[in-house]
């Protein structure tokens, strides 16, 4: 590219150009060298390089480079491509050797890079307009600015399988997930200080089995949050709705343990390596059948305090008035307009209420 020329020499070399990558670039003219050096002799073949503004002799030598990686190739048995690499093919080799050399694009146009380093495309770069978001460069220049030269687009995804290791991996906001049977949380992937991966949800069991465990328990076994058909589940569920039912025919809080006490029921009986719904269904499919009640609750396993007096005929579930039987439902929430004992009463019979009998309350209140 001689300074007196540079508008011929940038018009003859944009034949060889590629839009998303000046490595590509380089394959074209290797290409497009080799159809000339198999259909010219060596003086056309000069002269076809000087119009194109290209170096024989570079080229001569890059020619003899390729012929010896061929042999030691053949050497080490190594087979060739049948077809030629694609885009990704070609641009992971290269990356694969430039994992420190990758580039992000910020707001202010310019690229942020490995180590916190801010650089510019160099405008020779046949992809300077584009300004994809991922880029990798083979070489840092620092002249007027801190120039990238010979770049490449490049798709994120590309990074971490290249460099396992090298890159350091974040997890947070560890959560229970119904649907999924899981705890999960969201990883960030970096290398050199460059986020490569900003918020990916990954299964958070074998990261860390003791809050998975812990998760597990608290959002699945103990809030119900589980989609499992074991038998406990369901016998355990219809137990804490009848403790629930005391509760509030009582108008008392403090019948049923609270959720620290239903934990620790869990945390006694299941194995330390079960976090996930998956291994909890497997083992208690194998185990409950040696032991029916596994895993079961009774009364004294969940209740905070004695609720003997909390009987039948205290707290009916009907109500009788001569020949009729009518439900009553009770209901604990102060300032809710259900709250207290209600009685269902079919339409046509309340005419035939004794009013007197309605304004007493249950025996138990």
């Amino acid at each position: 590219r001689p300074p007196e020329r540079q508008q011929a020499a940038d018009q003859a070399h944009a034949q060889w150009k590629d839009p998303d990558s000046d490595f590509a670039g380089l394959v074209n003219l290797w290409r497009g060298f080799e159809e000339q050096r198999q259909e010219l002799t060596a003086s056309p073949l000069r002269n076809w390089c000087r119009k194109n503004f290209l170096n024989y002799l570079r080229l001569r030598e890059w020619r003899d480079s390729h012929r010896q990686l061929s042999l030691i190739c053949r050497d080490m048995q190594l087979s060739l491509n049948k077809e030629p690499a694609d885009y990704p093919k070609l641009h992971k080799a290269v990356l694969s050797g430039l994992l420190s050399q990758i580039g992000q694009k910020t707001e202010d146009g310019d690229y942020l890079g490995a180590r916190q380093r801010r650089f510019w495309i160099h405008p020779s770069s046949g992809i300077g307009k584009k300004r994809p978001q991922w880029l990798m460069t083979a070489e840092l220049v620092e002249t007027t600015k801190l120039y990238a030269r010979m770049v490449a687009k490049i798709d994120a995804d590309w990074i971490e399988p290249l460099a396992g290791h090298l890159i350091k991996k974040n997890h947070f906001e560890p959560h229970w997930e119904k649907k999924r049977g899981q705890v999960v949380a969201f990883e960030q992937i970096t290398l050199f200080g460059l986020i490569v991966v900003g918020r990916r949800p990954v299964h958070y069991g074998p990261i860390d089995p003791v809050v998975s465990r812990e998760l597990f328990i608290r959002e699945g076994l103990v809030r119900g949050e589980i989609q499992s058909r074991a038998k406990c589940l369901t016998a355990n569920q219809k137990l804490l709705e009848q403790l629930d039912e005391l509760e509030a025919k009582a108008r008392r809080r403090d019948i049923l343990a609270d959720e620290e006490t239903l934990y620790a029921f869990y945390d006694a009986r299941l194995p330390a390596e079960i976090h996930q719904t998956a291994t909890f269904d497997s083992w208690y499919k194998v185990n409950s059948q040696k032991d029916p009640q596994l895993l079961i609750m009774r009364e004294e396993d969940v209740l905070a305090r004695e609720a003997s007096e909390i009987t039948a005929a205290h707290y009916p579930d009907t109500l009788h008035l001569g020949d009729l039987a009518l439900a009553l439902s009770y209901h604990f929430e102060p300032n809710h307009p259900r709250d207290g004992v209600t009685l269902r009463v079919p339409a046509p019979l309340l005419p035939a209420l004794p009013a007197e009998r309605l304004e007493w309350l249950v025996p138990g209140l």
